[in-house]
């Protein structure tokens, strides 16, 4: 049944690929039994699934396509991971300073000396835990399956973010055995009355509950969470665009501004940061900074077509319908299917131009694309008449 979930685990996310070498570990470390039946094991179960396994490892880097220049980024990025994993055991030993997002040391150098120190001190936690494999073995095990299950996205595959606490999820459940395995061995030498034992077990749980709620109080809102991200990796684009998308999203389009902003700083080809800018500053009134955005992001991307609906809304709020009107066709010409273009051109040709035939061309076309569309029905009907009646 486990090699069956195992396999199972595999079809669903490429991390399962370490299964074997767990299950391996915990067969020779934990399992009792006489070395010959492991060694039978060994040969007619754990070496045919580390083929089968193996198979599919080599498959799936085979399509990421690692070689050449690739190469020399998979060794800078495993010896950048060799800090990173260090990170990981401080927020496990004290979790302070969380966030959904981190910013990392990038090493640029093989030579990079917190890197080496980094990778050596690993190195040697794992050749201590397997030197003392027999008089411990369960610390053995967790070191194991620490460094194991963290291998899929701390090893040489560059990810786009360095350090993700989610990543250390599962390995921490190794982390925490070799722990227990340690406390375990330094209670029973220093022979700790009971009471104080619990006491500070007691004491220990009161804390990391008071920290769960603290986290739980930032999680509870997209901003706040974000918010902490912007604090924590301050150079990275990416928190500030999901703060600024939370600020605009519940109504604080002043604050989100700010946030846009340094997006579009840190990465200025970034179109719907560019966008986004644009609907606060019109939002907030400031109507030559909304064009100049909407426009910037037209430049980055001349085919997108909601960039031209904007300019159009902007074009309407400066009361100027024909450049607005041309606006909104230019969005057509790039999205044949753009509903939003064609209602506000109805309205545009019924209200501004009285061009009923025109207007009520557009709402069956946007009929036709969204039926369940508020009012096109009416439209339809409504120009039809009035279309009719100017015929007359």
């Amino acid at each position: 049944m486990g090699i069956l979930c195992a396999l199972l685990a595999l079809a669903s996310k490429e991390t399962a690929l370490v299964l074997p070498v767990v299950f391996l570990a915990y067969d020779w470390l934990l399992r009792p039994g006489e070395d010959e039946r492991r060694t039978v094991r060994l040969w007619r179960l754990w070496v045919p699934l580390f083929a089968c396994f193996t198979a599919v490892a080599v498959y799936r880097l085979s399509t990421l396509q690692v070689s050449g220049a690739g190469v020399s980024a998979a060794v800078l990025n495993a010896e950048t991971q060799g800090i990173v994993i260090w990170r990981y055991i401080g927020l496990l030993l004290w979790p302070a300073d969380q966030a959904i997002m981190h910013s990392v040391h990038r090493v640029t150098s093989f030579a990079d000396p917190l890197a080496l120190t980094a990778v050596a001190g690993l190195g040697l936690i794992l050749a201590g835990a397997l030197w003392v494999r027999r008089a411990y073995p369960a610390l053995a095990f967790g070191v194991v399956w620490f460094f194991v299950v963290l291998a899929p996205s701390s090893s040489v595959i560059p990810l786009r973010e360095g350090m993700a606490e989610h990543r250390v999820y599962l390995a921490s459940a190794g982390f925490f055995i070799s722990l227990a395995a340690v406390l375990r061995v330094w209670w029973q030498r220093m022979s700790v009355p009971r009471w104080a034992t619990r006491t500070a077990v007691l004491l220990l749980v009161a804390i990391l509950g008071l920290l769960t709620v603290r986290r739980n109080q930032v999680w509870s809102s997209p901003i706040s969470l974000w918010a902490e991200a912007t604090v924590r990796a301050e150079e990275m684009w990416e928190p500030h665009y999901a703060l600024a998308d939370s600020l605009r999203e519940g109504g604080r389009c002043d604050a989100a501004i700010a946030e846009y902003q340094k997006v579009v700083a840190l990465r200025p080809a970034h179109r719907d940061a560019q966008t986004n800018l644009g609907i606060c500053l019109a939002q907030t009134g400031q109507l030559e900074a909304a064009e100049r955005a909407f426009r910037a992001a037209l430049t980055i991307d001349p085919a997108f077509a909601r960039g031209y609906t904007n300019l159009g809304a902007l074009a309407l709020l400066a009361g100027d319908t024909v450049q607005a009107r041309d606006f909104y066709l230019q969005a057509l010409r790039l999205d044949s299917d753009n509903v939003l273009a064609r209602l506000q051109l109805a309205s545009l040709y019924e209200h501004t131009f009285h061009d009923y035939h025109a207007a009520a061309r557009m709402c069956g076309e946007a009929r036709l694309l969204a039926p369940a569309t508020p009012g096109v029905v009416e439209c339809v009907e409504r120009n039809q008449h009035f279309a009719a009646g100017q015929g007359r």
